[in-house]
C-alpha cells in the first residue's frame, strides 16, 4: 500500500487460547446443553485462538444454562497443567513455586492477551494477582462501567481456584491462601468456597482479584525435581513464543493497546506521547512514526481514537460526570475536552450524554 494512503483502523480484539472455552463447551455436552439453544452462534470449535468477548460470553451463557452460579469454580477441578501447552510445561520444570509463579507472570500472555497474573514479595504477604489491563470494562450488566474494570464472576473465580489447586499439585503440599480477595460483589452464600479456598478470609469488591500467602510459603520445591536443560530449553521456546506473538500485531494496533492501558483508570499515565509509547515499544519516535505512516497511520490519529473511544465509554457511566470523564482522560480544562469531544463525536459531551439516557 502506498504512502498516505489510509487503511482502516481494524478495533484491537484481545485472544484467549480455546483450552479454556473448551472446557466450558465441554461442562456443557456434559450437561446435555444443545448448542443450538445458546443465545448466540459458538466461534469455531476448532480455532485455535477465541476473542476475550466470546470467552467472556461463553462463561456467562453456560453458567445460566447449567444453573451453576459457580461454574468457574467447579470447572477448575477439571484442568492440568498441560492444558496450557508450553506455558504449563515451563510452570512445570522450575525447581520452586516462586519459579513458576514468575514464570506465570512473564509468559501468561502466551495463553491471555488481556489478563494479568503478577506474583508480588513483601514483608506481610506474598500475593498473585489477576486482573484485566487497560480499559476492559466488566459489570454484571455487561460492559459499562469503567469504575469496575475486570474479568467476570466466573472467570476470575477460575482462575484464583485454578491457582490453588496447581500451586497444590506442583508443590505436592496443601498450601492454602490465608486471604483471598474478589472484584465481584459478594453472593448470597459463601460456604462452597470453603471447598477451595480452605479457610482463607474472603473480601469481595475489591480492586483486584488476589490470593494471599503467609510470607515465603511458595518457596517450596517442586515435587517433581526438574531436569535442567529441558527447563533451559522450554524457557528458550516460551521466550520466542511470546516475540513472535508480539510480531504477530501491527504497530498500529500495539500503539492502541498502549494508549488504552495508560489512559484507563486507576493509572492514567498523563504523559502519553509518542516518545513515551515508542520507550516502551523498543523504538525511537521517528522508527515509530515510520511504521505507522507504513500501516496508513499516525500516532496523533490513534491517540485521538482511543480518547474518543474512552470518552464514550466513561460517558455512557452513569457514575461518571463530564468533568470526571474529562480528568480520566488527561484533561486539566473541561473546556479542551469538550471542544475535542465535539470533533470527535460531532455533538457535545452534555448532548451526547442525553442520547444514551
Amino acid at each position: 500500500m502506498g504512502k498516505g494512503v489510509k487503511k482502516p483502523l481494524e478495533k484491537p480484539m484481545s485472544y484467549v487460547t480455546a483450552a479454556i472455552p473448551l472446557l466450558i463447551l465441554n461442562a456443557l455436552e456434559k450437561g446435555k446443553i444443545d448448542f443450538q439453544d445458546l443465545s448466540r452462534p459458538l466461534p469455531n470449535k476448532t480455532q485455535k485462538d477465541w476473542t476475550l468477548e466470546d470467552e467472556l460470553w461463553l462463561w456467562d451463557e453456560a453458567a445460566q444454562k447449567l444453573n451453576e452460579p459457580h461454574l468457574g469454580l467447579v470447572l477448575s477441578k477439571s484442568v492440568r497443567i498441560g492444558d496450557f501447552g508450553i506455558l504449563g510445561y515451563v510452570l512445570s520444570t522450575q525447581k520452586t513455586l516462586v519459579g513458576s509463579l514468575a514464570s506465570l507472570s512473564r509468559f501468561h500472555r502466551l495463553i491471555h492477551g488481556k489478563a494479568q497474573i503478577e506474583f508480588v514479595r513483601d514483608h506481610q504477604a506474598d500475593r498473585i494477582e489477576h486482573y484485566f489491563k487497560g480499559p476492559f470494562v466488566r459489570t454484571t450488566l455487561g460492559l459499562s462501567s469503567p469504575k469496575i474494570s475486570g474479568p467476570g464472576p466466573q472467570a476470575s473465580e477460575f482462575t484464583l481456584a485454578t491457582l490453588v489447586s496447581q500451586i497444590q499439585d506442583l508443590s505436592g503440599q496443601k498450601i492454602q491462601p490465608q486471604k483471598v480477595h474478589f472484584q465481584r460483589t459478594k453472593p448470597k452464600g459463601v460456604a462452597v468456597y470453603k471447598e477451595y479456598f480452605g479457610e482463607a478470609s474472603l473480601i469481595f469488591g475489591q480492586e483486584k482479584n488476589a490470593l494471599f500467602f503467609q510470607p515465603y510459603e511458595l518457596d517450596q520445591p517442586l515435587k517433581i525435581r526438574p531436569d535442567p536443560k529441558l527447563s533451559t530449553l522450554l524457557l528458550v521456546h516460551a521466550e520466542t513464543a511470546l516475540n513472535e506473538l508480539a510480531q504477530k500485531h501491527p504497530w498500529s494496533q500495539r500503539v492502541t493497546d498502549l494508549g488504552m492501558e495508560a489512559l484507563s483508570p486507576g493509572v492514567q499515565n498523563f504523559g502519553v506521547d509518542v516518545n513515551f509509547v515508542a520507550s516502551k515499544l523498543g523504538l525511537s519516535s521517528r522508527s515509530l512514526q515510520r511504521r505507522l505512516t507504513e500501516e496508513g497511520t499516525s500516532f496523533r490519529e490513534l491517540l485521538q481514537s482511543v480518547k474518543s473511544n474512552l470518552a464514550r465509554q466513561y460517558l455512557s457511566d452513569p457514575l461518571i460526570n463530564v468533568t470526571e470523564a474529562s480528568f480520566l482522560l488527561g484533561y486539566s480544562d473541561p473546556a479542551a475536552f469538550h471542544r475535542a469531544f465535539v470533533k470527535w463525536a460531532g455533538v457535545s459531551p452534555s448532548n451526547y450524554l442525553k442520547t444514551t439516557s
